[in-house]
């Protein structure tokens, strides 16, 4: 009889902490929250204004629909940080200088900025440059020649050689 009383009151201890561990146990096994990302194509030309043709206005890309969506995601909370997939960009320097900025006040929010390549010249890495980090496709190419300007002086070597220019 002892022996079962003792093993009455090891069955209702073991019922009253086991739900302790359990809990303690799912606690562990929460998943961590999943990082949502919005995805940009930046490419091609952006218009200050949007055009307008016989039936309204058309769909053309422009500056301030840009800004004005990363100006939304910088306060949507749900967003964890931004992926620019840039190709074929035909933008101005001051264009790309305006975006850079824009993307300087998107990373004040300390979210994620990524830029990706599959290929690209000045303007797009000028562009990825800006981002937290810059994702080059495996088989991509950059093709970086750099801003410089020469300009060659040839009155001097023409004068002792005794040539003279016709204009």
């Amino acid at each position: 009889m002892k022996l079962l009383k003792t093993y009455a009151s090891l069955l209702i201890l073991f019922l009253l902490v086991s739900p302790v561990f359990a809990e303690e146990h799912a606690a562990e096994e929460t998943p961590p929250p999943v990082k949502k990302y919005a995805e940009f194509t930046l490419s091609g030309a952006y218009a200050d204004t949007k055009m307008l043709s016989t039936f309204g206005t058309s769909s053309t890309k422009t500056l301030r629909g840009l800004f004005k969506k990363l100006d939304a995601l910088k306060t949507d909370d749900d967003i964890a940080g931004i992926i620019f997939k840039i190709e074929g960009i035909n933008l101005g320097w001051a264009t790309l200088q305006e975006i850079r900025n824009k993307l300087n006040e998107f990373q004040d929010t300390k979210k994620e900025a990524i830029g990706y390549l599959e290929s690209g010249g000045n303007a797009e890495y000028l562009l990825a440059a800006t981002m937290d980090r810059v994702v080059l496709m495996p088989i991509g190419s950059l093709n970086l020649t750099g801003l410089r300007a020469e300009v060659l002086f040839y009155k001097g070597l023409l004068d002792k050689l005794d040539i003279e220019a016709e204009g």
